[in-house]
């Protein structure tokens, strides 16, 4: 200082912080101590995870001293400024919530594999975390800010999940094509918009870790494929997909396309299911479904085995099918339900696996699934892209 080498022991460098239910912590990022001590000449300062290391300044002693902090923790902790989330957090959120439950099956594009990541070579990633900013890269979900900073405390946004997740897919970015069949055109908010994902959160601005978990638990109904309300009815979630798959063989535009997707979706948003008796994996069922007239743009079909009934006069009476197509009621068949003026809704009872499917005519671009239920009673969705 001045010209002249000063000497100060420094009692400590960490502090508690009151955002972070009292964790310790520095009272500015290593990094930017680093840099700092860079600055006025100290330029041996190791930091493993644990210890730091600081060598004196140029000419001085080899004096060292070392402060260590806490032991860090082996899973991830969150601890944002005034309760919003970060880059960082959106990153480990995500991650996790494609690993709560096995992706849906049909739908997935990308294997979740175990990597091997090499020495994490950002000064701003935690080593606990580094496995899952690692996984993010590899695949492309995410990029980081420089060759030496993910921007870990960067601000999270919406757009932060909804690219993670839709490039997860498997659409290959430079590929204007396959962009142009998938909802948004490459704008990943839109896309999850499409697909019901950004419920409850905004689509602008930062976001709050209250709100980033908001999205986390969207992601996973999504891929679990169902929610229970509290009335004990379940409703579909809906897995996205690489809809340029849409494109093989079809004669509709891409928005076209779509368009009947989104009208297909929007209509199996309106389909629920309960459980009325049985046990195990092979409860009775109660549907309820929109109803569509045999002249209708759209097909309904809901199969079950020869349990399956369906009432079409709001649930005054039932019967059962055994046609050319099996047991199951179809909107577009008279031997197995079908009529002019169906009710709205149609009842549908089944016992345990059961299938739906919602098509535009001609049959295409629509929704379709297989349910079955576990030994404990748990419905497992699998979903199809393109109706069954």
């Amino acid at each position: 200082m001045n010209g002249q080498l000063v000497e100060y022991e420094i009692p400590t460098m960490v502090a508690n912080d009151p955002t972070s239910d009292g964790n310790s912590t520095t009272y500015m990022p290593i990094w930017y101590v680093q840099q700092l001590l860079n600055n006025v000449g100290i330029t041996t300062d190791t930091w493993n995870g644990t210890t730091w290391t600081i060598g004196t300044a140029s000419g001085a002693s080899t004096k060292t001293s070392t402060t260590s902090t806490s032991t860090p923790s082996t899973t991830s902790t969150k601890t944002p400024t005034n309760g919003m989330a970060t880059k960082l957090d959106a990153v480990i959120a995500f991650y996790q919530s494609m690993h709560t439950v096995a992706p849906t099956t049909g739908i997935y594009s990308n294997e979740y594999e175990k990597l091997t990541p090499p020495k994490d070579p950002y000064t701003d990633v935690p080593q606990a975390d580094w496995s899952m900013v690692y996984d993010a890269l590899y695949h492309g979900y995410i990029t980081a800010d420089s060759a030496t900073l993910f921007g870990s405390n960067d601000p999270a946004t919406a757009n932060t999940m909804d690219e993670q997740y839709m490039w997860s897919m498997g659409i290959p970015k430079n590929s204007p094509l396959q962009l142009s069949w998938n909802p948004g055109d490459g704008n990943a908010v839109q896309w999850a918009n499409f697909y019901d994902l950004n419920t409850g959160v905004p689509t602008s601005g930062d976001l709050t870790v209250s709100q980033l978990n908001q999205l986390e638990q969207n992601f996973v109904t999504s891929q679990k494929g169902w929610y229970e309300t509290s009335n004990g009815v379940y409703h579909f979630a809906f897995a996205p997909y690489n809809t340029y798959t849409l494109s093989e063989g079809s004669t509709w535009s891409a928005s076209h396309s779509l368009s009947e997707l989104k009208q297909s979706l929007v209509y199996a948003s309106t389909i629920t299911f309960k459980k009325i008796g049985g046990s195990g994996n092979q409860p009775d069922l109660l549907w309820t479904a929109p109803g569509f007239s045999i002249h209708s743009s759209f097909l309904l079909g809901i199969s079950g085995g020869s349990h399956l009934t369906a009432s079409t006069n709001g649930g005054k009476s039932y019967q059962s099918f055994d046609s050319v197509i099996g047991h199951q009621y179809a909107s577009t068949n008279p031997q197995n339900g079908a009529t002019t003026d169906p009710s709205n809704p149609i009842y549908v009872k089944t016992q345990g696996v059961a299938g739906v499917n919602l098509d535009p005519m001609p049959v295409g671009a629509g929704y379709g699934s297989a349910i079955e239920f576990t030994d404990a009673g748990v419905p497992e969705v699998q979903q199809q892209s393109a109706g069954m």
